[in-house]
């Protein structure tokens, strides 16, 4: 995701309010290239949102990152016609689907190189769809109809997915591996890929869309053991936490993965300050107060400790 958004903290987006309006724009008889009217701390004045096309990307403000960074992006010629003709020996079965935020820098990076190295390698853009997600909370990483990225598991922008005969090949998610057309020619030579980070939150995101909640709740101990099993860093979740379940106000599926995360990490202090104010947010003034007790065990910095005195000291009452 964005770069400035990854040294935030877990709790500054939950008081960082985004005031919204929707534009509407016809295109070829289908409504693409909505734009958001937008303030707030770093996402400027304005957002696409829904499905866009190249005329999307070439009208300000959106034009002032993206014509600049495709005219100047250089791609290997020698892995540029690689990718032709793997391209042209499928007889022009690949398609390739775009999961992006205009607010969000790496987006901004990727996805003119990615018009460029398809436009240089012969891709028909007619087999290439490209879908704005939102910034505002209550549609973060989400169309405006919400239809585009449901069951696709998309938990990190750009997302790129190559498919064929509407089979997923593979995904680059947020940055390549290698570079971005090295990356593409990987996938479509049918080579082993695997995106190089974020791979486990994207496992999480994936149970939470297909079974729920609920199910996860069930299921949170062979959870928790299988994700100790697979060598999760106590830290590994903190931007999903945040990002794709705290800011979007999705505060009982972040409590759970808290939860599940502390059966791996007793000792983090900070997924406890995490959880307590998210309990906070759930209104459970009980539970909050006893995360923040678990807290003040593990947390030595003075910042924080501020935080979990001022809340010990509140009169809390079980509901």
């Amino acid at each position: 995701m964005h770069a400035k958004i990854k040294t935030i903290t877990l709790f500054l987006f939950l008081f960082n309010p985004l005031f919204v309006s929707l534009v509407n724009a016809e295109c070829n008889g289908n409504q693409c290239n909505l734009e958001r009217e937008s303030s707030g701390m770093w996402y400027g004045d304005a957002n696409l949102i829904g499905e866009v096309n190249h005329d999307g990307f070439s009208k300000e403000p959106y034009a002032k990152w993206f014509v600049d960074a495709y005219d100047n992006y250089q791609a290997n010629p020698r892995i540029l016609e690689k990718v032709r003709k793997g391209n042209a020996a499928a007889n022009e079965e690949y398609e390739i689907t775009v999961f992006m935020g205009t607010w969000c820098g790496d987006s901004q990076k990727q996805l003119p190189r990615l018009y460029k190295i398809l436009d240089q390698s012969g891709f028909d853009r007619e087999r290439m769809s490209v879908h704005a997600l939102g910034i505002a909370s209550n549609e973060f990483r989400r169309t405006h109809n919400g239809v585009a990225e449901k069951g696709q598991n998309i938990h990190r922008v750009p997302t790129i997915i190559v498919s064929k005969n509407n089979v997923e090949l593979g995904r680059i998610i947020e940055s390549p591996a290698d570079t971005l057309e090295e990356d593409l020619l990987t996938i479509i030579q049918g080579g082993s890929y695997t995106p190089p980070e974020h791979i486990l939150e994207g496992e999480i995101n994936r149970y939470l869309e297909r079974n729920g909640l609920e199910q996860f709740e069930e299921n949170i101990d062979s959870l928790a053991n299988d994700f100790r099993d697979k060598g999760i860093k106590k830290d590994e979740l903190d931007s999903y936490i945040a990002y794709n379940l705290l800011y979007a106000k999705r505060y009982k599926e972040a409590a759970a993965v808290i939860n599940m995360m502390l059966l791996i990490f007793p000792e983090a202090g900070h997924l406890h300050l995490t959880l307590a104010r998210t309990y906070e947010l759930l209104k459970n003034d009980y539970r909050a107060l006893n995360s923040y007790r678990n807290a003040f065990h593990y947390i030595n910095d003075d910042g924080n400790m501020d935080l979990i005195r001022g809340a010990l000291s509140r009169n809390a009452e079980p509901r």
